[in-house]
């Protein structure tokens, strides 16, 4: 972007942008890369992933791709295989105060589902694509 304050000596900040299918696929692969960890702490991850699906109309082709990305970063291909997994009942409180401040009325197991069902559209594709990008591990 244009440098609109040079004249104060203030540099253009640096803004990442990504798209919902890229933040979907790496909220979702955080929480499988932790999930059974005793010191886990994914809360936010649940919250964000399920508003992004909610809100969003994700491009399943794309979304796939960033599945499958994120996936072999994260090298949780076959953590992606089966069903998400239910999130510790010790996060409840904590993702009830991050819901209030989403202002959604999801409960946890309502954010669970709906990830599960965005996952469950392109699950198969994902993994043939991580499969054809070299993920070794199934």
């Amino acid at each position: 972007a244009k440098d609109m304050l040079n004249f104060a000596d203030v540099e253009n900040p640096e803004v990442r942008i990504v798209t919902p299918e890229y933040l979907f696929a790496d909220k979702v692969t955080l929480y499988l890369e932790e999930h059974g960890r005793p010191d886990a702490d994914r809360v936010k991850d649940i919250v964000h992933a399920a508003l992004v699906a909610k809100t969003k109309n994700l491009n399943l082709d794309e979304l796939a791709d960033m599945m499958a990305d994120r996936a072999i970063h994260r090298e949780v291909v076959e953590k992606l295989k089966t069903e998400i997994p239910e999130a510790p009942d010790r996060w409840k409180d904590q993702f009830e105060e991050l819901r209030e401040e989403a202002q959604s009325s999801m409960t946890m197991k309502e954010a669970i589902v709906v990830i599960e069902d965005t996952v469950r559209k392109v699950r198969e594709k994902a993994i043939e694509i991580a499969k054809s990008k070299g993920d070794t591990t199934g």
